[in-house]
């Protein structure tokens, strides 16, 4: 009788082990307010957050810049290089069939923001180079676009690393442009 007790504790014990680690199992980490749903709390979900900025394009003629309104999605996260990243992508796209972008065939190889400064490290290939007015138009675009910015009070621009003389071989560079 006595084995029969033994084993009848062992064998509830055990029973009450084995639910106890289930219902742990199955406890919801973080409730995101939907029913049934859970997130685990290394699995923040981020809110995108639109933002509408101006980006500065050219008239097919290459006689003007004019600002086009475009509307960028961030992550609620992002910080101030991310805005400035996204809104070098959108630089780089045409606005329609009157605004064009100078910028497209160039590539942003590295982009950094410190302090109010921002230093954008371009690849140039040849396909993109431009005559004087054409490249004077895409420092404009280019400026114009950063400093609608309260934290952009100038901008560097580098070719393959360096602080050339100039961009295309027609307008001198100024290191730093300020605002």
């Amino acid at each position: 009788m006595t084995n029969v007790k033994a084993r009848g504790l062992l064998a509830a014990f055990l029973f009450t082990l084995t639910l106890a680690g289930c219902g742990a199992q199955d406890k919801p980490a973080v409730s995101n307010g939907v029913s049934g749903a859970t997130t685990p709390p290394s699995q923040e979900q981020s809110v995108p957050v639109k933002r509408t900025i101006s980006v500065f394009s050219t008239d097919s003629e290459l006689t003007k810049t004019s600002a086009r309104e475009v509307e960028i999605e961030l992550s609620e996260g992002d910080n101030e290089l991310a805005l400035v990243k996204s809104t070098l992508a959108e630089l780089q796209k045409d606005g329609g069939k009157e605004e064009i972008s100078l910028w497209k065939a160039i590539a942003f190889d590295k982009v950094t923001l410190e302090d109010d400064l921002v230093t954008v490290d371009i690849l140039l290939p040849d396909e993109a180079r431009l005559g004087g007015p054409g490249e004077m138009l895409a420092i404009e675009s280019l400026t114009k676009t950063l400093f609608q910015f309260d934290f952009v009070n100038a901008v560097d621009i580098l070719v393959d690393g360096e602080a050339l003389e100039t961009l295309m071989g027609h307008v001198e560079l100024e290191h730093p442009y300020r605002k």
